[in-house]
């Protein structure tokens, strides 16, 4: 069962960290549904949701600015750019990003 969804106090870091949980769930079942089991999406996976939106569920309040630091902005923005052709990808979420 997935976990409660994440209120944040900034829209656009509240859409970034629904559209991350939701496609870790996603990633997660197409990891155990490959022949073999594709584990390193699998770990992929268990960062993503044991540290990144773990420390997003601990930091952030729906009445307060977002106080999550820059670095995981930055990465939780990275692992939304790996499903940047998904609908509800939202290009403003780049701004976080490392990479161009």
């Amino acid at each position: 069962m997935p976990d409660a969804a994440i209120e944040c106090g900034d829209a656009k870091v509240a859409r970034l960290l629904a559209f991350v949980a939701a496609r870790v769930e996603e990633d997660r079942l197409g990891a155990h549904m490959t022949a073999p089991v594709d584990e390193a999406a699998l770990e992929r996976c268990d960062i993503v949701q044991q540290v990144l939106l773990d420390m997003a569920r601990d930091t952030c309040s729906p009445i307060e600015p977002c106080p999550l630091p820059q670095r995981c902005l930055r990465a939780l923005d990275e692992y939304a750019f790996m499903h940047k052709t998904h609908r509800h990808f939202d290009p403003e979420w780049m701004a976080w990003r490392l990479l161009p």
